[in-house]
């Protein structure tokens, strides 16, 4: 059993021009002081709390605190209200636990964050878990705008989701197959794209002991530039070297990162093996306490013969280091085997194809819901509605 965890925005139901900030909260309390609220459908009454408030401010002129309050709460009087007030508190509390001096206010707890389309939103990462029959297995919302520390939130709940399955085979299920489905929930291996190559992630599954398949970074940036005709950025990143000519003629540039991964090395731009001789530790790593397979050491690699070599003279990189964990120097290896490579292309069509199927037709997943446990609900509908519309149409097609 394989299962691709992947994620996606979802733009929260509450506009990021809506929002309330921590000076308006203490505004907020000046005006249930002098019983300045009012309710936004009565006209009479906005009318009445500005009065009181220019009143109160010309009693107070001397009192620079207070005439700056009053001077903001004008503008936005309308945000003045019993209705708002009652969620003072909420407000307070989202604000201590964002570290930002606002929040949003039809859903406080939504964090801002930079979305993939480029743009800031209140918006949540969602992280959803498929099957290699393309079946929902679980999802959950994270406030985390990337997929670094996503592992050791979503793991947990899929095991719960097992457990749940556990049980239910056992009693309800008509083969008496409890341990074959044991073992395979055991032997499951998790896939991911790189993104989800962070020491928090890979330390929580060298902790508990869970089969991955992760793509290193290396190897991302590796076939990301393959696939790139040009980057801009490049250059600067890749410590090239230029090989001229006699006449001053650039021959051809040479980077690491144009150098393809083998078992237990690369091989440079002319088809030389630059191979790994010694691991040496790092001891401020060590001091981390982290499990072996997660903390990084010093891997030394070395060309093993560049006689012939145009860029032998130059080449920066007939030896190199690279600081990696043995989680990633493992996994580059991995990445250089079919399988590995197959299994980690399912991803595309697995969990990639879901969240555009959640998304639509503008490339985009909107919530309805404005609070944690409504958008939890509502992903769990849509998940079932997605799962039940899949095994209708598996229907008969498989064992």
């Amino acid at each position: 059993l394989h299962y691709f965890i992947d994620s996606t925005d979802a733009i929260v139901r509450g506009s990021k021009y809506y929002k309330i900030y921590k000076i308006e909260l203490e505004a907020m309390k000046l005006m249930k002081k002098h019983n300045l609220l009012h309710n936004p459908q009565k006209p009479k009454q906005i009318k009445r709390s500005i009065d009181k408030l220019l009143k109160i401010r010309e009693e107070h002129m001397m009192e620079e605190n207070i005439v700056e309050l009053i001077d903001m709460i004008i503008p936005r009087i309308q945000i003045y209200n019993y209705k708002m007030y009652k969620h003072i508190d909420e407000f307070e509390q989202a604000i201590k636990n964002s570290n930002k001096d606002f929040v949003c206010i039809t859903y406080p707890n939504a964090p801002l964050i930079p979305t993939k389309k480029g743009n800031w939103d209140f918006a949540k990462n969602l992280q959803v878990a498929v099957t290699d029959d393309n079946i929902i297995i679980g999802s959950i919302f994270i406030n985390n705008p990337d997929d670094s520390k996503a592992l050791p939130q979503i793991l947990p709940e899929l095991k719960k989701n097992f457990e749940i399955l556990w049980e239910l085979q056992k009693k309800y299920g008509t083969r008496n197959n409890e341990k074959e489905i044991k073992n395979m929930l055991k032997k499951a291996m998790v896939v991911c794209d790189s993104g989800y190559a962070s020491e928090e992630n890979i330390t929580y599954i060298c902790e508990n002991d869970i089969r991955s398949l992760i793509m290193p970074k290396i190897t991302s940036i590796y076939i990301n530039n393959k696939m790139k005709s040009f980057d801009e950025k490049l250059e600067e990143l890749s410590s090239e070297i230029e090989i001229l000519d006699e006449e001053n003629t650039e021959i051809e540039t040479t980077r690491k990162k144009d150098m393809s991964r083998i078992w237990d090395g690369y091989n440079c731009k002319f088809n030389r093996p630059v191979m790994f001789t010694e691991k040496t530790p790092i001891p401020d790593e060590i001091e981390k306490g982290l499990p072996k397979r997660a903390t990084k050491a010093n891997y030394k690699y070395k060309a093993l013969d560049c006689s012939g070599c145009p860029y032998r003279d130059v080449c920066k990189h007939k030896s190199f280091t690279e600081k990696i964990s043995p989680y990633i120097y493992e996994s580059m290896n991995k990445f250089t085997q079919k399988f590995y490579q197959e299994l980690y292309m399912q991803r595309f069509h697995k969990s990639e194809s879901i969240n555009g199927y959640f998304k639509g037709i503008n490339g985009i997943l909107h919530l309805l819901g404005t609070n944690d446990k409504a958008i939890t609900n509502e992903m769990h509908l849509r998940n079932t509605i997605y799962n039940t519309i899949h095994f209708v149409s598996i229907s008969g097609t498989v064992d």
